[in-house]
């Protein structure tokens, strides 16, 4: 998806979330929209990872793979 999104102009990064908890959030600017892909959206990664990206004023798509996430 990164691959595609810069090919076509759209500047993006990938985010592994344990990274991102660990000091690279800093990546994410004002107003970037976020797309998060996780299987079941419930590690704890992601639970932590989640309301960063939401109070810093982010877009937050996910795409999971269980109904029941977050």
């Amino acid at each position: 998806m990164v691959a595609t999104f810069n090919s076509t102009g759209t500047p993006s990064i990938f985010l592994h979330a344990a990274d991102a908890i660990h000091g690279d959030l800093g990546m994410i600017q004002r107003n970037d929209v976020v797309i998060l892909i996780s299987n079941s959206g419930n590690t704890p990664e992601i639970k932590v990872l989640a309301p960063f990206i939401k109070s810093g004023g982010n877009k937050l798509v996910a795409m999971v793979g269980k109904t029941v996430s977050f």
